[in-house]
């Protein structure tokens, strides 16, 4: 594999809206020539109900010689080390938030939940999960619950949007 990181700094910042509401915006991470994939950073709000999303990031890898084919999401750690360098992990996320920035303003959700990967995270693991929770909260959000669910050990998040002042 001949996976080179250049990533897409000056990405789309117009969320794309899917048949089901969805809310996405991708930009590239860097290329695998050889293979001919693509990786991409996918930044999701996934509608739930009225007023209610869901937010999914993950690496996906697309297949240039196959009409741009879709690995699907993967979050696992295993992943983020293949394709995004640790010198560049925060730079990443801060355009994590810069894409969810431009999503919320889009879809405007009411209540947005969210959740880790995986299970019994360690402190130094919840850090990106606290860095998304602050902006969501400097983003009008209030943090309504965070829990980890006792039969997984999935950590739970449910943001809520505070009433503007006029």
């Amino acid at each position: 594999m001949s996976y080179k990181f250049d990533w897409e700094k000056d990405f789309e910042r117009e969320p794309f809206c899917n048949a089901f509401g969805d809310e996405t915006i991708s930009f590239v991470l860097g290329e695998d020539a050889e293979a001919q994939i693509l990786v991409f950073m996918t930044v999701k709000l996934i509608y739930k109900e009225k007023g209610i999303y869901h937010i999914h990031f993950g690496i996906e890898e697309r297949d240039v010689a196959n009409n741009n084919e879709s690995s699907g999401l993967d979050y696992s750690i295993e992943c983020s080390k293949r394709y995004v360098p640790k010198s560049v992990r925060s730079i990443v996320l801060d355009a994590i938030l810069d894409a969810l920035s431009c999503i919320l303003d889009k879809a405007s959700p009411k209540k947005v939940t969210m959740q880790s990967f995986y299970k019994a995270l360690p402190e130094k693991a919840l850090k990106k999960y606290k860095k998304i929770s602050d902006f969501m909260v400097e983003r009008g959000y209030e943090v309504k619950e965070e829990f980890p669910d006792g039969n997984h050990g999935v950590r739970y998040w449910l943001y809520r949007q505070l009433p503007t002042r006029d």
